[in-house]
């Protein structure tokens, strides 16, 4: 998912960041950090973690979607628990294109890597060092909010992604044709 934590996982802590990426509203959600084992585990369940904590940050972040997921993209890196059949079946199940570019190049991922490298320009290592995962967490927990309420987008005519996703639903429902007996006459 993201190369800087897997870069950084005994520093941080963090094993998993699931991010939710929209091409038309560059608005992100995660799932909780998935922590790292304090101990190594055996390979059969260390296997297993590394099937399930995906599929379980993949659930939560669709779960945590507004409406409808139709024309999700999901991008990932060419990792093995990206390709697992559980996991890619559970995409298709979300109604998400599963995308993960060429190797060695970050083309298809453009939009996951920006959000990256501004995530980690403007919270990780500008906030850093850290102590705790928790630390980690929590800060994420508030980025992501301020990313969403506060933070302006030169992209969304300098507005918010909430305030571009408000204006899009309320687009939609204003463009529903009106039942009959009802609307204007």
């Amino acid at each position: 998912m993201i190369r800087f934590i897997d870069e950084h996982r005994d520093q941080f802590g963090v094993e998993f960041l699931c991010r939710v990426l929209r091409d038309a509203v560059p608005r992100f959600l995660t799932s909780r950090g998935y922590r790292a084992a304090k101990t190594r585990v055996p390979s059969v369940a260390g296997t297993l973690r590394a099937e399930v904590l995906p599929l379980q940050a993949l659930n939560m972040a669709a779960w945590g979607a507004r409406g409808s997921l139709d024309d999700l993209v999901h991008h990932a890196d060419h990792g093995s628990n990206y390709l697992s059949v559980v996991y890619t079946d559970r995409i298709n199940e979300i109604g998400a294109t599963p995308s993960t570019g060429s190797v060695g190049d970050s083309y298809d991922n453009a939009l996951a890597e920006a959000v990256n490298g501004l995530y980690k320009t403007e919270l990780i290592r500008r906030k850093g060092p850290w102590r705790t995962v928790e630390q980690v967490e929590l800060a994420t927990l508030e980025y992501v909010w301020w990313w969403n309420n506060a933070r302006l987008h030169g992209e969304l005519d300098y507005r918010t992604p909430v305030e571009v996703e408000e204006a899009y639903y309320a687009g939609l429902e204003s463009a529903q044709p009106a039942l009959a007996g009802q609307g204007s006459r």
